[in-house]
């Protein structure tokens, strides 16, 4: 089939209805005929998508491979592994000339089950495959969506809670279950990544390319709000308590109020929750700065109050995107 040929439509019958021929060659290649049915979607700039009304779940298989002996150190291996499962691969074959050691293949299982929907297939002295076992739908990826969403509320109302009650240990847990969502993001993103690599998954989930980038950025900024918490969850278990501490607890309940209302505007379409967040963004920041400016008149203010409100700012500016995004969906 030429690239970017052309067709001509033909009137069908008496009516009005407009019809044109498949490409032979494309026909044949899916071994369609008279008795087929193809489905056609429309794409938000008014193109046509056409495909086989039942493809063969081999045919959308992606398949990797990495060579270990090229990644000597494991930071380097698991990021490139990492990136393999980003980029939509159904199926990771990790080789090696030399064979695996017992703590290589302990080091591999651990990376593996930080992939959500992966598992070991199998494995001989040098070689280890990996696949993906997890179909993803409408329905599971928007729950994962949500799941995410309402993790990342938890470990902000956590943090605060570890602030109101100086108590460490709950600070601690927000580290731990900020790399729980981490899992969660990674698989959410790579679902997206391949959808729009492949537009017959995002047609099975009923999704378009725009509603894709849009829950692209939205799980982006949600895992830098997780990421952010966790660097305030870091500093804070490093600091003493302080009165100046105790100041930043406005501006973290300001920061979760409109985090919470952005990402319900986001998820379930809510116009005027949107605009009203976008309008408290200036307001709060004002905020920010008068809690700063009385923080800094202290003796000795405290470092770990400025790292919270710093960050905080960050995610007030999170909340920004996540609203112009929810935007983009109901306007």
């Amino acid at each position: 089939m030429k690239i970017g040929e052309t067709r001509k439509l033909v009137k069908w019958g008496s009516s009005k209805t407009l019809i044109m021929s498949l490409p032979r060659a494309w026909t044949k290649k899916h071994g369609l005929n008279e008795e087929n049915e193809v489905q056609v979607f429309e794409n938000p700039d008014g193109s046509l998508l056409i495909m086989p009304f039942i493809m063969e779940e081999t045919e959308s298989k992606m398949l990797a491979t990495v060579d270990v002996d090229k990644y000597q150190d494991m930071k380097t291996l698991s990021y490139v592994i990492q990136t393999k499962f980003l980029d939509g691969n159904d199926v990771i074959k990790i080789e090696t000339k030399t064979p695996f050691t017992q703590d290589k293949y302990i080091k591999i299982s651990n990376l593996v089950s930080n992939l959500l929907g992966f598992e070991i297939l199998s494995k001989t002295p040098n070689v280890v495959i990996i696949k993906d076992i997890m179909a993803l739908k409408e329905t599971s990826l928007n729950e994962l969506i949500k799941m995410v969403s309402r993790n990342v509320l938890e470990l902000m109302n956590n943090f605060i809670y570890a602030v109101e009650n100086n108590d460490k240990s709950v600070a601690q847990a927000v580290l731990s279950s900020r790399d729980n969502i981490n899992r969660y993001y990674l698989r959410v993103h790579r679902q997206l990544r391949k959808g729009l690599i492949q537009p017959s998954i995002l047609m099975k989930m009923k999704i378009n390319t725009q509603d894709a980038m849009d829950f692209a950025f939205f799980i982006v900024t949600i895992n830098e709000a997780a990421e952010t918490l966790g660097r305030m969850s870091n500093s804070f278990i490093k600091s003493q308590p302080t009165k100046t501490l105790s100041d930043t607890l406005p501006i973290l309940r300001l920061t979760s109020e409109l985090l919470s209302d952005s990402i319900s505007s986001f998820l379930f379409n809510k116009t005027k929750e949107a605009i009203d967040v976008l309008n408290k963004i200036e307001p709060s920041k004002e905020e920010k700065r008068k809690v700063e400016m009385a923080i800094d008149k202290e003796e000795t203010p405290e470092t770990t109050s400025q790292i919270i409100l710093d960050n905080c700012e960050k995610i007030i500016e999170f909340c920004k995107t996540i609203c112009l995004c929810a935007l983009r969906r109901t306007l």
